[in-house]
């Protein structure tokens, strides 16, 4: 159970509520009458609180309606107190309906249950309303409710209770259901795995006669706010005629403010702590043994409803498509345990949702300028991955939605997904931060996706790929995210290619990485081919050789757009330093300045180029090259080849000379300037 939250009203000359989300009960009754004992199982709900976008008559989609925001100020009601013409709907289906937003000062708040579980449930939520001595009537008459009878229950069970240091109106309100014209949704209040009901709860408001003495007098337990307890519970439909037979036998407390809900709270957080994994309905201690049972039943969902430690790799199993979900829990290796912690098979797809795979490293020591954390590891070195597949094994895919996060491995990649073709890495609102290896935290193969919202960060290597180290024929996409304060002792501060790769950067930011070598953001092997597109940024790198990419002999660039800056190679401006490889900057913008060396295969269109390029000629090669319509940049020639006499420029195909064109190429050779030879359709270089 999760702690009771609070909806609350600060009293001052502007009375404010802030109304935060309820606390849920889910267990299981068992249904021997003999016994009669509550276990945790198979019900779990969820409660949900949901307010309007905008308050208006005029809108009332199931879109105007968003999770609710605390802490806002609550007046007593202006207006006359009529409903509203038009209901509103709700994403669940159906509609209610809500004072008319002429009148002001009504507080909406939609509270909702959720099914999660797999099992039928039948549901109730537990208010109790701060009353101090207040009598019922009195109470009734100071704080107003919008509540839904249509298909809840509501009944006052009892006045001036004590609950702590206060007292309290406590009222129970149980699912009907029989919602919709045919009265067909959630029947005799049964909420099917998965469903959520109608709100119960819609609207609170002070009445417009309240005054700051009256609402001080509700503050029973003189805490200085105004406070509403909610609780709901649910109990399965199974052996059970109707929701008030099966929820009075399941909860026998007289309501759930009491001092057992303390005991029911440890002792489902015992059972979390014992059995952690579900899958199904039913709870395992191990996730080998919630994955064992997906396969038997052809895949799933397997859940994590606690942090739990692993003792063995954790084996997917060739052909299973799997999601392991995890609220936010924790799973790690057990102690003395160093390898793999989980390896999947072929022709599997495994998708990661809201769980951490924590390698056991403890950072500690003074933070690295790059890594912004520690360098010494005081807990596990690790000789395996937190994700691995099985050696030349294809069709694997691996997805790590929002919320997954692959931290603290040191010694080993964090994933690690093979190396053939058809296999896929895909981050969705994921995190790989703060593991380190000899050889990157992504060990690549296939074709790795980088989506918004991602993080590739704080990894180091001893070697080689601070944070992504890519073999041959495979391919990188990003889309958005970060690939950012990444370090590498050898080449590559962020990735290290090996060869016949495509890095396709469509947005997000390579950021801050720093290599020891070459190429602070990314080291390109031979015939890799690198795109630059939209919004992506490649800013803040650093190396002792080529700031933010190497490109190695045969590689290729386009840039088309993006944003290239404040990189440096041994503190001075660089981007990149090439040498013989093809190069096409016809969009976008970079700041630093460029080195080219070799087959002059390099194409400047209308990029805005505000460092220098340096061209430093090769045997034979005298010839750079422009787009047909191109921006004005500055470049220097390598005086001591013997080509640079013959050095020139040539337009694409279609450029029509214009008069004063020669001024946007701004030669930096001290004594010489640029001009166009008609002869030979290029320009080129004289002496002053």
């Amino acid at each position: 159970m999760k702690k009771q939250r609070k909806l609350i009203l600060i009293l001052a000359v502007v009375m404010s509520i802030a109304l935060a989300a309820g606390s849920t009960m889910a267990y299981l009754q068992d249904t021997d009458e003999d016994v009669n004992v509550m276990t945790l199982g198979n019900v779990y709900i969820d409660q949900i609180e949901k307010e309007r976008i905008e308050q208006s008559d005029d809108n009332t989609s199931s879109e105007n309606v968003k999770d609710f925001e605390d802490d806002k100020p609550l007046y007593p009601y202006v207006g006359k107190l009529d409903w509203a013409d038009e209901y509103q709907n709700w994403e669940t289906g159906g509609s209610n309906q809500l004072f008319t937003d002429e009148v002001k000062n009504v507080l909406d708040k939609f509270v909702f249950v959720k099914n999660t579980g797999s099992s039928d449930a039948y549901v109730r939520t537990w208010f109790a309303f701060e009353q101090g001595d207040y009598t019922e009537a009195e109470l009734n008459k100071l704080l107003g409710i919008n509540f839904n009878k249509n298909h809840w229950s509501y009944d006052i069970v009892a006045n001036n209770v004590e609950i702590g240091n206060g007292k309290y109106q406590i009222v129970v309100a149980t699912y009907l259901g029989n919602a919709g014209e045919d009265k067909s949704v959630h029947p005799d209040g049964v909420l099917a795995s998965g469903e959520t009901t109608r709100p119960s709860l819609l609207q609170v408001y002070l009445d417009k006669t309240a005054g700051n003495e009256e609402v001080k007098n509700l503050d029973s337990n003189g805490n200085g706010k105004y406070d509403i307890l909610v609780v709901s519970q649910a109990v399965q439909t199974a052996g059970f005629d109707n929701a008030e037979t099966a929820l009075n036998a399941a909860f026998t407390n007289e309501y759930p403010f009491a001092d057992d809900m303390v005991e029911k709270e440890e002792a489902e957080k015992e059972f979390n702590a014992t059995h952690p994994v579900e899958y199904n309905g039913v709870r395992y201690a191990t996730l080998q043994e919630g994955v064992n049972m997906a396969e038997a039943n052809g895949g799933g969902t397997v859940k994590v409803y606690a942090s739990l430690k692993e003792a063995s790799t954790v084996e997917i199993p060739a052909g299973l498509s799997l999601t392991i979900e995890g609220a936010g829990n924790t799973v790690s290796r057990a102690d003395g345990f160093t390898g793999d912690l989980i390896k999947v098979e072929g022709n599997v797809k495994l998708t990661l949702k809201n769980v951490v795979l924590d390698g056991g490293a403890v950072w500690t020591g003074d933070a690295d300028e790059t890594l912004k954390r520690g360098t010494t590891n005081t807990g596990t070195v690790a000789t395996g991955a937190l994700i691995v597949t099985e050696p030349n094994k294809s069709n694997i895919e691996i997805v790590l939605d929002a919320g997954t996060v692959l931290q603290n491995n040191d010694g080993a990649a964090a994933v690690n997904p093979g190396t053939r073709a058809g296999n896929t890495l895909t981050l969705n609102q994921a995190k790989i931060v703060n593991n380190s290896s000899g050889a990157g935290a992504i060990w690549g193969g296939g074709h790795i996706t980088v989506n918004e919202g991602s993080q590739i960060n704080y990894n180091s290597s001893t070697g080689i790929a601070g944070a992504i180290r890519m073999v041959s024929n495979c391919n990188l996409t990003m889309n958005g995210g970060e690939i950012s304060n990444n370090k590498a002792a050898g080449d590559g501060g962020a990735i290290w290619g090996y060869g016949s790769s495509t890095y396709t950067l469509n947005g997000g930011e390579m950021a801050n990485n720093a290599s020891a070598g070459t190429g602070g953001a990314i080291y390109l092997g031979t015939y890799s081919v690198i795109n630059i597109s939209e919004d992506f940024e490649l800013y803040g790198n650093k190396a002792a050789n080529s700031g933010a990419i190497r490109f190695t002999d045969h590689s290729s660039l386009t840039m088309t757009g993006g944003k290239i800056y404040g990189n440096t190679q041994n503190g001075e401006s660089n981007a990149f330093n090439t040498w013989n490889n093809s190069m096409s900057i016809t969009g976008g913008s970079i700041a630093d300045d460029i080195s080219y060396v070799g087959g002059l295969g390099l194409t400047i269109g209308e990029a805005d180029i505000d460092g220098v390029i340096h061209y430093y000629l090769s045997t034979n090669h005298n010839t750079a090259y422009l787009a047909e319509s191109f921006n004005g940049f500055s470049f220097r020639v390598d005086e001591g080849n013997s080509n640079f006499n013959n050095f020139n420029f040539k337009p694409a195909a279609g450029y029509t000379y214009v008069s004063g064109d020669e001024a946007k190429l701004v030669c930096l050779n001290d004594g010489y300037t640029v001009y166009w030879d008609n002869a030979t359709n290029t320009f080129r270089l004289k002496a002053q």
